[in-house]
């Protein structure tokens, strides 16, 4: 497939993939009980301990939970605000952390850079809501990067397969949470993950350097599986057995 029609799918996909994240909103009165559960636990925990939330969810379900830190700073004039790295650098060990590792639905592109389709790479803004944040990339093009033989675009999200490389490139803001993330939890006194699959590597790799670090520190899983696969020698299987 040449280049130029590897990067129109690439395209193609990532907004099918916002189009159909932006509709999965809590609709029945059991998904929105269960997201307000969420948001009460999450709460909860901030009344005892600093929170530091690292998502992998492209949803902003848990975004207006707390009053988070993210990095991005409003900029005048205008409905997004900007990934600010030293103040990132600066203030994140003063507050709750909200960390959308792997993008959010309300990142964008700058809306001049919309219409031109001159977006540089690496910098997503982020929006004061998902309808302009999926506006501003649907009407787009982002540009094309490779390394390694990989197509690593400039996009709000990182989808698919080999995520790490393209979280390296795409250093604000997604290296920089990353970077923060690895800290935080090699260094915390208690892990919590809800609903992670251990299909990313780098975050597996995370959690294990945790479990080296802090021998008996305390984990909590909450997770669903079939009961057809509890115990088979899956890498996930394995994964939990080491948990």
């Amino acid at each position: 497939m040449r280049p130029g029609m590897l990067q129109a799918a690439y395209e193609s996909a990532i907004r099918a993939l916002i189009t159909t994240f932006l509709s999965r909103v809590p609709r029945t009165p059991q998904q929105a009980e269960a997201a307000m559960s969420l948001t009460h636990l999450v709460r909860t925990l901030a009344g005892d301990a600093r929170v530091v939330l690292s998502t992998l969810n492209y949803d902003t379900l848990l975004d207006g939970a707390l009053p988070w830190f993210d990095g991005f700073v409003s900029v005048l004039g205008s409905n997004f605000a900007e990934f600010e790295p030293l103040l990132w650098l600066e203030q994140r060990r003063n507050h709750h952390l909200l960390m959308h590792l792997h993008g959010s639905m309300r990142f964008g592109f700058r809306p001049f850079m919309a219409l031109t389709g001159a977006t540089p790479f690496s910098e997503p803004v982020r929006y004061a809501s998902s309808e302009l944040a999926v506006d501003s990339v649907l009407r787009s093009s982002t540009e094309s990067s490779s390394a390694d033989g990989l197509l690593l675009p400039a996009t709000p999200i990182i989808p698919g397969a080999h995520k790490s490389p393209k979280l390296l490139r795409n250093v604000r803001p997604y290296a920089y949470y990353n970077a923060t993330a690895l800290h935080e939890i090699a260094n915390t006194e208690a892990l919590l993950m809800i609903g992670y699959g251990f299909r990313d590597e780098h975050v597996n790799a995370w959690i294990d350097e945790y479990m080296r670090i802090h021998a008996d520190g305390p984990v909590a899983l909450i997770t669903k599986r079939r009961g057809a696969v509890v115990g088979r020698s899956t890498a996930v299987e394995l994964f939990l057995m080491k948990l």
